[in-house]
């Protein structure tokens, strides 16, 4: 067992290099799986979550916790809440199951921060659990589980929501069903295909067609839900294993300029175009690898191209309203 550098100090482990992934603690136990827990400027809500995740039961973790170069004190507050946690499992001669990396960007790199993230996981299952988001005890278990099934390559589950107070916000709760779902239910967007309740397997990320994700910020979760339907591997949970926090400082707030409701409106159609074009790409791909056939590509394509019209005259409707009134058609 190796207690990492938490053996060295609190102090020192702040100084740990920059983009480089630190051993906080290394059991015995080989994990089974990998959480991926991304964090930025959650001050006030990563140590509920982060605690959520070492409490896991039944199932040794691999956690990577990374912080994405925010400002304040959200990876103080992380590495303060590991080291609690340990010191109160230890105490009594217990050992933690989990093994626990931390690391802290030296430059934002948003979405793209899951995917370097995901380059350094030991395990194939990959399981997303955001800074600001709580984990029932019994995800990781249930998650593992359903990959048991050598075909499902993507899983989701059923969601309770909560406000930056946490209130929860019974008529938001998010469920969904039990079992595979298909690509026509992919393509309609179910409201439980969130980053927030997503774990995937490795090979959807390693295999086909790479997400260039600086280009389309809002298709993540679309196109990682619509890659493992059209591979027949995508499956839901109707148990409610997340519940997600909504609030203003989450990161999608980011993505348009929020000045006017036209440029906000402009910018999302944007990145929504680009969102439905790599779905198209990925129906494409499904077709030529024989994957599904011409006359199922028809008709997803066809599911796409419809959004992908209706948000190019969202695009001039909005653009002719901002030409209009002098502004520019910018958008972060």
């Amino acid at each position: 067992m190796d207690q990492g550098f938490f053996s060295r100090g609190l102090r020192r482990a702040a100084r740990i290099d920059p983009d480089q992934f630190a051993d906080v603690w290394v059991p015995s136990t080989s994990p089974q799986v990998t959480v991926l827990f991304p964090m930025y400027r959650q001050d006030a809500f990563v140590a509920e979550a982060l605690t959520s995740i070492l409490e896991q039961c039944d199932i040794p973790c691999e956690i990577l916790v990374c912080d994405d170069a925010s400002p304040g004190k959200t990876f103080t507050i992380a590495l303060e809440t590991i080291s609690q946690f340990l010191a109160r499992t230890t105490s009594d001669g217990h050992e933690l199951i989990h093994t626990v990396r931390v690391r802290r960007n030296s430059r934002t790199l948003g979405r793209m921060n899951v995917h370097a993230m995901a380059a350094e996981a030991a395990c194939d299952i990959l399981v997303q659990a955001h800074g600001d988001d709580i984990s029932a005890p019994t995800r990781m278990r249930r998650i593992a589980d359903a990959f048991a099934d050598p075909s499902v390559k993507l899983v989701a589950s059923s969601m309770r929501v909560m406000d930056a107070l946490g209130t929860h916000d019974e008529s938001a709760t998010i469920t969904a069903p039990e079992g595979f779902f298909s690509v026509t239910t992919a393509l309609d967007r179910p409201p439980w295909l969130i980053g927030a309740g997503l774990a995937w397997h490795e090979s959807l990320l390693a295999e086909g067609i790479p997400l260039v994700l600086e280009n389309t910020p809002v298709a993540h979760d679309r196109i990682m839900g619509l890659r493992a339907a059209l591979r027949g591997g995508a499956y839901t949970l109707a148990d409610e294993l997340v519940v997600r926090r909504l609030h203003d400082e989450q990161w999608l707030h980011n993505l348009t300029d929020p000045s006017s409701q036209p440029t906000r409106a402009h910018g999302w159609a944007v990145q929504k175009s680009m969102m439905f074009g790599a779905m198209m790409d990925e129906i494409r791909a499904a077709e030529a690898g024989g994957t599904i056939s011409s006359a199922e590509a028809t008709e997803y394509l066809a599911n796409c191209r419809a959004e992908l019209d209706a948000c190019n005259r969202d695009m001039r409707k909005y653009a002719g309203q901002l030409i209009g009134d002098g502004r520019h058609l910018v958008w972060k």
